[in-house]
């Protein structure tokens, strides 16, 4: 199972970094892999977490009208969001070869899988908690056959002792 845990991570450790198509204003998002140098050394293009967990595109500076050189510029940026220590719920472990979408994919699975351990659990739960009831019902339904004084022979009687009958 991959390892998924809620504690401080990076964005560029995680599945679901993906990449904008050109500008932050348009609505299309790059699903194939991050490539390993754009995620340790910063992207030319504005990132964006699939899930939604973080605004990454809102934590970069505006480019500065005298930038001569913004492929630099940005990769310096992005290279500032992608190593800030964050606490992500979300956070899946990158796989090199996968693209955002199996990211997202792996974690829905995920969670699934989680669910359905969950309610096999539960339903094990209630099985036992059943048969509990059940085997009560039945010693109870029994009892007044083994004996039929009733509870009167479990209070009246004394071990070793002999008990008169009337």
């Amino acid at each position: 199972m991959p390892s998924r845990i809620a504690s401080h991570h990076n964005c560029s450790d995680c599945a679901l970094l993906a990449l904008m198509e050109d500008d932050k204003d348009s609505a299309r998002i790059d699903s194939r892999e991050v490539n390993p140098f754009d995620r340790f050394d910063g992207a030319t293009s504005f990132p964006v977490c699939m899930v939604s967990a973080f605004d990454l595109t809102g934590e970069l500076p505006d480019l500065p009208a005298a930038e001569p050189d913004t492929h630099a510029w940005f990769r310096r940026e992005t290279k500032k969001v992608f190593g800030v220590d964050r606490t992500c719920d979300e956070w899946i472990e990158f796989r090199p070869g996968e693209t955002p979408r199996g990211g997202l994919r792996r974690r829905d699975e995920m969670r699934q899988d989680r669910f359905n351990a969950m309610y096999q659990r539960r339903l094990l739960i209630l099985t036992v908690a059943t048969a509990g009831v059940a085997v009560a019902a039945l010693i109870a339904a029994l009892l007044p056959l083994a004996y039929p004084d009733g509870i009167g022979y479990f209070v009246d009687h004394t071990p070793g002792q002999a008990q008169s009958r009337p």
